[in-house]
Protein backbone atom coordinates (compact mmCIF):
# COMPACT_ATOMS: atom_id res chain seq x y z
CA UNK A 1 0.00 0.00 0.00
CA UNK A 2 0.83 3.76 -0.45
CA UNK A 3 -0.27 7.13 -0.09
CA UNK A 4 0.45 10.34 -2.14
CA UNK A 5 0.17 13.27 -0.17
CA UNK A 6 -0.27 15.93 -2.63
CA UNK A 7 -1.06 19.46 -3.18
CA UNK A 8 -3.37 19.29 -6.17
CA UNK A 9 -4.26 16.69 -8.91
CA UNK A 10 -4.56 18.05 -12.27
CA UNK A 11 -4.64 15.69 -15.65
CA UNK A 12 -4.29 19.07 -18.00
CA UNK A 13 -7.21 18.40 -19.98
CA UNK A 14 -6.50 14.90 -21.14
CA UNK A 15 -7.74 11.69 -18.79
CA UNK A 16 -5.30 9.65 -17.42
CA UNK A 17 -5.22 6.08 -16.31
CA UNK A 18 -3.13 4.93 -13.36
CA UNK A 19 -2.96 1.00 -13.04
CA UNK A 20 -1.47 -1.41 -10.12
CA UNK A 21 0.00 -4.51 -10.78
CA UNK A 22 -0.40 -6.13 -7.78
CA UNK A 23 -3.17 -6.08 -4.80
CA UNK A 24 -2.99 -3.08 -2.60
CA UNK A 25 -4.29 0.08 -1.35
CA UNK A 26 -3.99 3.72 -3.04
CA UNK A 27 -4.39 7.05 -0.87
CA UNK A 28 -4.51 10.13 -2.03
CA UNK A 29 -4.14 12.84 0.62
CA UNK A 30 -5.06 16.20 -0.54
CA UNK A 31 -3.26 19.10 1.99
CA UNK A 32 -1.75 22.44 2.15
CA UNK A 33 1.80 23.10 2.07
CA UNK A 34 3.69 24.27 4.49
CA UNK A 35 2.89 28.04 3.76
CA UNK A 36 -0.57 27.37 3.83
CA UNK A 37 -1.47 27.33 -0.15
CA UNK A 38 -3.08 24.47 -1.58
CA UNK A 39 -2.71 24.71 -5.34
CA UNK A 40 -5.82 22.11 -6.17
CA UNK A 41 -7.03 21.02 -9.44
CA UNK A 42 -9.19 19.03 -12.03
CA UNK A 43 -8.30 15.50 -12.71
CA UNK A 44 -10.16 13.06 -15.09
CA UNK A 45 -8.93 9.32 -15.45
CA UNK A 46 -9.18 5.67 -14.84
CA UNK A 47 -8.13 4.19 -12.02
CA UNK A 48 -7.51 0.63 -12.94
CA UNK A 49 -5.66 -3.23 -12.03
CA UNK A 50 -3.94 -5.51 -14.17
CA UNK A 51 -6.34 -8.83 -14.73
CA UNK A 52 -6.48 -10.80 -11.25
CA UNK A 53 -5.37 -7.92 -9.46
CA UNK A 54 -7.54 -6.41 -6.81
CA UNK A 55 -7.26 -2.98 -5.18
CA UNK A 56 -8.72 -0.16 -3.63
CA UNK A 57 -8.35 3.57 -4.04
CA UNK A 58 -9.45 6.22 -0.68
CA UNK A 59 -9.49 9.68 -0.79
CA UNK A 60 -8.96 12.35 1.46
CA UNK A 61 -9.87 16.41 0.97
CA UNK A 62 -8.03 18.61 3.36
CA UNK A 63 -6.81 21.16 1.37
CA UNK A 64 -8.24 24.89 1.47
CA UNK A 65 -8.76 25.64 -2.28
CA UNK A 66 -10.71 23.67 -4.91
CA UNK A 67 -10.04 20.39 -6.14
CA UNK A 68 -11.85 18.09 -8.65
CA UNK A 69 -11.97 14.66 -9.54
CA UNK A 70 -13.57 12.66 -12.41
CA UNK A 71 -13.17 9.37 -12.67
CA UNK A 72 -14.16 6.95 -15.55
CA UNK A 73 -15.59 3.30 -15.90
CA UNK A 74 -12.26 1.27 -17.14
CA UNK A 75 -15.14 -0.40 -19.39
CA UNK A 76 -15.27 3.34 -21.12
CA UNK A 77 -11.72 3.58 -21.36
CA UNK A 78 -12.37 3.95 -25.39
CA UNK A 79 -14.67 6.96 -24.64
CA UNK A 80 -11.71 9.16 -23.52
CA UNK A 81 -8.61 8.06 -25.95
CA UNK A 82 -7.61 5.26 -24.24
CA UNK A 83 -8.28 2.68 -27.43
CA UNK A 84 -7.34 -1.05 -26.30
CA UNK A 85 -4.87 0.06 -23.64
CA UNK A 86 -7.49 -1.10 -20.71
CA UNK A 87 -8.57 -4.25 -22.21
CA UNK A 88 -8.30 -6.92 -20.11
CA UNK A 89 -8.15 -4.70 -17.04
CA UNK A 90 -11.20 -3.78 -13.96
CA UNK A 91 -11.68 -0.66 -11.98
CA UNK A 92 -9.97 -0.19 -8.58
CA UNK A 93 -12.72 -0.02 -5.68
CA UNK A 94 -13.68 3.18 -4.32
CA UNK A 95 -13.09 2.66 -0.66
CA UNK A 96 -13.39 5.89 1.93
CA UNK A 97 -13.64 9.16 0.29
CA UNK A 98 -13.54 11.61 3.16
CA UNK A 99 -13.90 15.74 2.80
CA UNK A 100 -12.52 17.70 5.83
CA UNK A 101 -12.35 21.05 4.31
CA UNK A 102 -11.84 23.17 1.11
CA UNK A 103 -14.47 22.27 -1.95
CA UNK A 104 -14.34 18.80 -3.68
CA UNK A 105 -15.72 17.91 -6.91
CA UNK A 106 -16.45 14.41 -6.82
CA UNK A 107 -18.06 13.32 -10.58
CA UNK A 108 -17.89 9.08 -10.67
CA UNK A 109 -18.89 6.40 -12.80
CA UNK A 110 -17.46 3.84 -10.25
CA UNK A 111 -19.56 3.32 -6.96
CA UNK A 112 -17.95 4.66 -3.73
CA UNK A 113 -17.96 2.12 -0.51
CA UNK A 114 -18.33 5.38 1.96
CA UNK A 115 -18.72 8.73 1.93
CA UNK A 116 -17.55 11.22 4.46
CA UNK A 117 -18.58 15.19 5.09
CA UNK A 118 -16.66 16.63 8.17
CA UNK A 119 -16.09 19.66 6.56
CA UNK A 120 -16.09 22.11 4.18
CA UNK A 121 -18.06 21.91 0.73
CA UNK A 122 -18.82 18.88 -1.01
CA UNK A 123 -20.32 18.22 -4.39
CA UNK A 124 -21.08 14.64 -5.63
CA UNK A 125 -22.32 13.14 -9.00
CA UNK A 126 -22.61 9.38 -9.80
CA UNK A 127 -24.92 7.26 -11.41
CA UNK A 128 -23.85 4.49 -8.59
CA UNK A 129 -25.38 3.83 -5.14
CA UNK A 130 -22.93 4.94 -2.37
CA UNK A 131 -22.34 1.91 -0.01
CA UNK A 132 -22.77 4.69 3.79
CA UNK A 133 -22.99 8.50 3.82
CA UNK A 134 -22.37 10.19 6.63
CA UNK A 135 -22.37 14.38 7.27
CA UNK A 136 -21.18 15.31 10.46
CA UNK A 137 -19.29 18.16 11.52
CA UNK A 138 -18.81 20.49 14.79
CA UNK A 139 -19.40 23.40 11.93
CA UNK A 140 -21.98 24.01 9.14
CA UNK A 141 -20.93 21.59 5.98
CA UNK A 142 -22.57 22.65 2.69
CA UNK A 143 -23.68 20.63 -0.15
CA UNK A 144 -23.74 21.58 -4.13
CA UNK A 145 -26.58 19.72 -5.21
CA UNK A 146 -25.36 17.99 -8.36
CA UNK A 147 -27.32 15.28 -8.89
CA UNK A 148 -29.95 12.33 -6.13
CA UNK A 149 -27.62 10.96 -3.94
CA UNK A 150 -28.25 7.41 -3.85
CA UNK A 151 -26.98 5.38 -0.59
CA UNK A 152 -27.21 2.75 1.75
CA UNK A 153 -26.91 3.82 4.94
CA UNK A 154 -27.73 7.89 5.81
CA UNK A 155 -26.27 9.40 8.59
CA UNK A 156 -26.55 12.93 9.74
CA UNK A 157 -25.45 14.42 12.59
CA UNK A 158 -26.32 17.63 14.63
CA UNK A 159 -24.63 20.10 12.10
CA UNK A 160 -26.62 22.26 10.21
CA UNK A 161 -26.16 21.28 6.68
CA UNK A 162 -26.48 23.95 3.86
CA UNK A 163 -27.67 22.93 0.50
CA UNK A 164 -27.08 25.10 -2.79
CA UNK A 165 -29.43 24.87 -5.56
CA UNK A 166 -28.59 25.81 -9.11
CA UNK A 167 -31.16 28.12 -10.91
CA UNK A 168 -31.69 24.98 -13.35
CA UNK A 169 -32.31 23.09 -10.35
CA UNK A 170 -34.81 25.27 -9.35
CA UNK A 171 -37.48 24.90 -11.88
CA UNK A 172 -38.27 21.99 -10.37
CA UNK A 173 -41.24 21.87 -7.94
CA UNK A 174 -39.59 19.08 -5.30
CA UNK A 175 -35.85 17.64 -5.49
CA UNK A 176 -34.75 14.61 -4.26
CA UNK A 177 -31.43 15.23 -2.20
CA UNK A 178 -31.27 11.51 -0.84
CA UNK A 179 -32.68 8.32 -1.77
CA UNK A 180 -31.48 5.94 1.13
CA UNK A 181 -32.14 2.32 2.51
CA UNK A 182 -31.45 2.84 5.93
CA UNK A 183 -31.34 6.33 7.93
CA UNK A 184 -29.15 5.76 10.99
CA UNK A 185 -31.12 8.52 13.58
CA UNK A 186 -34.19 10.49 13.68
CA UNK A 187 -33.76 14.23 12.66
CA UNK A 188 -35.51 17.60 12.23
CA UNK A 189 -34.78 18.52 9.07
CA UNK A 190 -36.45 21.35 9.16
CA UNK A 191 -33.74 22.38 11.86
CA UNK A 192 -30.77 20.64 9.89
CA UNK A 193 -30.57 21.87 6.40
CA UNK A 194 -31.13 25.12 4.66
CA UNK A 195 -31.93 26.02 1.17
CA UNK A 196 -29.35 28.44 -0.85
CA UNK A 197 -29.41 29.46 -4.42
CA UNK A 198 -25.94 30.35 -6.02
CA UNK A 199 -25.67 34.18 -5.00
CA UNK A 200 -26.10 32.71 -1.43
CA UNK A 201 -29.58 33.75 -0.67
CA UNK A 202 -31.85 31.95 1.56
CA UNK A 203 -34.23 30.03 -0.66
CA UNK A 204 -36.99 29.17 2.34
CA UNK A 205 -39.40 26.16 1.21
CA UNK A 206 -39.50 23.01 2.75
CA UNK A 207 -37.09 19.74 3.35
CA UNK A 208 -39.50 16.26 4.49
CA UNK A 209 -38.45 12.91 4.69
CA UNK A 210 -40.26 10.64 3.24
CA UNK A 211 -40.20 7.03 4.76
CA UNK A 212 -41.30 3.40 3.20
CA UNK A 213 -40.16 1.72 6.40
CA UNK A 214 -36.48 2.01 6.93
CA UNK A 215 -35.63 3.21 3.63
CA UNK A 216 -36.91 6.95 2.22
CA UNK A 217 -35.97 9.75 0.45
CA UNK A 218 -35.06 13.16 1.64
CA UNK A 219 -37.28 15.88 -0.63
CA UNK A 220 -36.88 19.73 -1.26
CA UNK A 221 -39.90 21.44 -1.90
CA UNK A 222 -39.58 25.10 -3.84
CA UNK A 223 -40.99 27.79 -2.73
CA UNK A 224 -42.92 29.75 -5.76
CA UNK A 225 -41.64 32.39 -7.42
CA UNK A 226 -43.73 35.12 -5.38
CA UNK A 227 -42.52 33.87 -2.54
CA UNK A 228 -39.29 33.94 -3.32
CA UNK A 229 -39.59 37.33 -4.72
CA UNK A 230 -41.12 38.42 -0.82
CA UNK A 231 -37.91 36.90 0.76
CA UNK A 232 -35.88 39.28 -1.07
CA UNK A 233 -37.57 42.24 -1.00
CA UNK A 234 -37.90 41.54 2.78
CA UNK A 235 -34.20 41.37 2.94
CA UNK A 236 -33.74 43.87 0.54
CA UNK A 237 -35.85 46.33 3.30
CA UNK A 238 -33.75 45.21 5.75
CA UNK A 239 -30.50 46.14 4.30
CA UNK A 240 -32.02 49.25 3.55
CA UNK A 241 -33.36 50.39 6.92
CA UNK A 242 -30.39 49.28 8.53
CA UNK A 243 -28.00 51.83 6.24
CA UNK A 244 -30.78 54.67 7.15
CA UNK A 245 -29.61 54.04 10.56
Amino acid sequence: SFALDLGGLNSSGKAVYMTTAKNGTVGINFNNNSSGVFAGGSFEGVFATESGVSSQLNINMNGSGTQSITIYKAANGSQHGFENDLDGKKDMSIGIVTVYSGKFIMNTEVSVENLYLYGGTLQFSSPEKVGGLTIDSGDSVTLLFDGTIKTGDLSIGASPVDIVFSDEDLTSQQITVFEFDYLAENIDVESVFTAYDESGKILGGEFELVREGVAGSLIYTVPEPEAIAALFGIAALVFALRRRK
